[in-house]
């Protein structure tokens, strides 16, 4: 599967244009694109410490927005609307500035006062009328927009909050800081939190090789599917520095001792059953995709850390781009299970030989990959065929011998 679409540096931000995702638009870091047809967009990072809007098909700059210095460099920016644009940096002020047709510039309209340390991240919903700014001081606050006010500061982070995302169906507020992703309501009450790094691959016979005292991998950006607010099936998605793509769920978990390592949950929102037990939020780890850009798996020749994510407006696509400026696609597959290409395969051009009796893959020998392992075979190894309930196949398909031996014995188990 090749990359939809190449850019120069490293992905910042990617805007489905369609709704079925057929078309994107997408940019470096530093860069946020302007809602409304996204024809344009803002880059900043330059010495001069100014910000510019620029035209996305030629790069040329319209206007050059002078620096205020009282923000310092400007580390992130978000645009709550076509004509709002908000700013942040090293200072720990953000900004709030407005375009103004008549001079045809962005003119500062307020500063807004919280942080203790540099700000790293925003992001902004129209929906609610509210932003959210991460800083290096660990703490996260929500602004109201409909009065340029502060609301309430999000503490407790274990690192420096390095993204944020909003949920516009819920209000839910997300954060991220280290190998951490935190949850919390539109109040500010935190819901949940989990430590991505403890997540283990849901499949033992993954072809998928652990490097050994690798670092721990940092989350580096984060978005929400928002397809239908009752819809359990929504997900909260994070990239890392190890390349993997991580999918995240909220669900209740009846639990006897109040508190867990796993997961922080407000009193209020916890529900007791009067049996010694009671229920919490929980974030579940529910997938991970790894082909293309994760290292730790050996038929990745150009891995990268994953930089940016976004789901198309029918939330059936999912796009990921890294380091390297590459953008996947990732789409919801209408076949039943087992019968296409999942991530944990092999790709092909991974092996020459088969895994179990080395005979060399030819025109006449072709590939096959266990469904359960993804491993590639040659036909007469991979001729076996059983059910993989880990993976929800519950029809019989092409299983290698040692998968199929392992199966047997968990159901006779």
């Amino acid at each position: 599967m090749s990359p939809v679409k190449e850019l120069k540096g490293p992905v910042g931000q990617i805007l489905p244009i369609d709704n079925n995702g057929g078309r994107i638009h997408a940019v470096e870091q530093n860069k946020f694109l302007v809602p409304g047809n996204a024809n344009r967009y803002l880059a900043w990072g330059y010495a001069d410490q100014s910000f510019r809007l620029c035209a996305y098909d030629t790069d040329k700059p319209a206007f050059v927005c002078e620096p205020d210095y009282l923000i310092g460099q400007t580390l992130a920016c978000v645009c709550v609307s076509a004509s709002v644009v908000v700013t942040a940096g090293t200072s720990s002020v953000v900004g709030v500035y407005e375009y103004h047709k008549k001079e045809k510039q962005l003119l500062l309209h307020r500063r807004l006062y919280g942080h203790t340390d540099a700000v790293t991240c925003l992001a902004a919903s129209r929906a609610w009328n509210v932003a959210v700014s991460g800083s290096r001081d660990r703490t996260a606050i929500v602004w109201d927009f409909c009065h340029y006010r502060y609301v309430k500061s999000l503490e407790g982070h274990a690192a420096p909050v390095a993204a944020v995302a909003i949920n516009d169906l819920t209000g839910d507020v997300v954060t991220v800081a280290g190998s951490f992703l935190y949850v919390w309501d539109v109040n500010g009450r935190p819901l949940a939190k989990v430590n991505s790094a403890a997540a283990v691959s849901s499949s033992s016979s993954s072809p998928i090789k652990k490097k050994v005292n690798s670092p721990t991998p940092q989350i580096l950006c984060v978005c929400c599917s928002q397809f239908n607010e009752w819809d359990r099936e929504n997900v909260i998605v994070t990239g890392s520095s190890d390349g993997i793509v991580r999918m995240w769920s909220m669900d209740y978990e009846e639990v006897k001792e109040p508190e867990s390592d796993f997961v922080i949950i407000d009193n209020e929102t916890a529900s007791k059953n009067g049996d010694g037990y009671m229920w919490k939020r929980r974030l579940t780890f529910r997938a991970k995709l790894t082909m293309h850009t994760a290292f730790e798996r050996e038929d990745n020749t150009e891995p990268a850390a994953v930089t940016a994510l976004a789901f198309s407006k029918d939330h059936k696509t999912l796009f990921v781009g890294d380091e390297k400026g590459r953008v996947f696609s990732w789409v919801v597959s209408s076949r039943p299970p087992g019968k296409g290409i999942v991530d944990h395969w092999c790709k092909d051009e991974g092996a020459e030989t088969c895994t179990a009796c080395e005979v060399k893959f030819t025109i006449y020998e072709r590939r096959h990959h266990c469904r359960a392992c993804g491993k590639l075979f040659c036909g007469s190894c991979s001729q076996y065929k059983s059910a993989v309930p880990s993976l929800k196949i519950q029809t019989k398909v092409r299983v290698c011998k040692t998968c199929l031996d392992e199966l047997e014995q968990h159901t006779k188990d």
